[in-house]
């Protein structure tokens, strides 16, 4: 394992050119090339991101944070002239999700593959402990979902494993330094709540989508929200969802899609973007890279470190010697974040009642 102080360093992608003639037949799009300098812009911004990763070098090693893969940024070749419709958003969604809900299909059995060592590493609070470290970030007050059983109404509960808090903590030093902060969604599950999400999902898709088969219903459902406990990382205590926040107005900034939406727009790769909407993205997955966070393939709001997800490498292929160091949990204790019980192997590919 590398340390980071010679690891912090990011990797650029391009996304190359997507078929803007059909798209702008399919759904009235039109695509121009970036403003002058607009790549070389945000390409200085993650120059000064790695500056200040480097300034935490004696952090990371006091916390024991490593890394084995470069952040990575997608650069692509064209944008979107201007934000898209409702309508547009509609036709989009309904004409690409099965695409990209099957390359997430098919990345996901991959993960399925990476055996888990559980290592019962604690569970940390992270109000308390971006509070001691005065690191500013913003927990949303929306309760679990209606749909998640016991849970439904109740607090959210953000606590994830001890090694993701302290990569969340150097991830909002990082952001701070460029005047916005995380605004946390969602992180650790209990049981219950991941099981109702998917059912969630499984019935929004068929609202959105009344024309779809039942097997694009459940490959969209899938490739948005696990279907069992060996992928759902929430329920690990490995991941996070979260958005950015403008520090100064307070104001979300615009990812091109809400939080939780399903759909090929949430897709990190979409090439439906604005630039606005391009750099808050970028901006939040070169952070997580440099904090040696993981971004989802299929969502770009979910970040993870230790599950089976951070298995992928810079390219999203799995790496053959990985081991995840966090599963699925049951129970862990309030007062200490000791790890109470945990889901057995044969329990961990259950899938989930729909």
């Amino acid at each position: 394992m590398a340390n980071i102080e010679n690891e912090a360093v990011i990797l650029r992608q391009s996304l190359g050119m997507p078929d803007t003639r059909l798209y702008r037949d399919l759904y009235g799009v039109d695509f121009v090339p970036g403003e002058p300098g607009l790549v070389d812009d945000f390409g200085r911004l993650c120059d000064s991101l790695v500056k200040e990763r480097q300034k935490l070098n004696d952090l990371c090693k006091a916390l024991a944070i490593t890394v084995t893969k470069q952040s990575v940024v997608y650069e692509p070749t064209v944008f979107l002239d201007k934000k898209l419709s409702s309508d547009q958003i509609t036709a989009i969604n309904s004409q690409e999700s099965t695409a990209v809900a099957e390359y997430c299909r098919d990345v996901q059995a991959e993960l399925a593959k990476v055996p888990i060592v559980e290592s019962n590493e604690r569970m940390v609070h992270l109000p308390a402990l971006f509070s001691v470290h005065d690191v500013p970030i913003v927990f949303s007050d929306m309760p679990f979902h209606a749909s998640c059983g016991d849970w439904a109404g109740k607090e959210r509960l953000f606590w994830v494993r001890e090694g993701v808090a302290y990569r969340l903590l150097i991830l909002g030093k990082l952001l701070e330094t460029t005047g916005v902060q995380l605004y946390l969604e969602d992180a650790f599950r209990p049981p219950g709540v991941q099981e109702g999400l998917f059912k969630r999902r499984v019935n929004w898709t068929r609202r959105d989508h009344p024309d779809w088969s039942d097997e694009q219903v459940i490959i969209e459902a899938k490739s948005k929200t696990a279907v069992m406990p060996r992928l759902a990382s929430h329920m690990g205590g490995a991941a996070i969802d979260a958005l950015l926040q403008d520090r100064a107005n307070g104001q979300l900034l615009d990812f091109g899609h809400n939080y939780p939406d399903g759909g090929a727009l949430v897709f990190p790769k979409s090439p439906f973007i604005v630039p606005e909407q391009w750099r808050n993205r970028q901006l939040f997955q070169a952070a997580a890279g440099l904090s040696d966070l993981t971004l989802y393939v299929g969502e770009d709001w979910h970040v993870s470190y230790g599950d089976n997800l951070a298995s992928l490498d810079e390219e999203g292929n799995v790496r053959p010697e990985y081991v995840a160091i966090y599963g699925p949990i049951k129970d862990f204790d309030p007062l200490t974040g000791t790890i109470l019980k945990v889901y057995s192997n044969e329990e961990k590919d259950k899938i989930f009642d729909y």
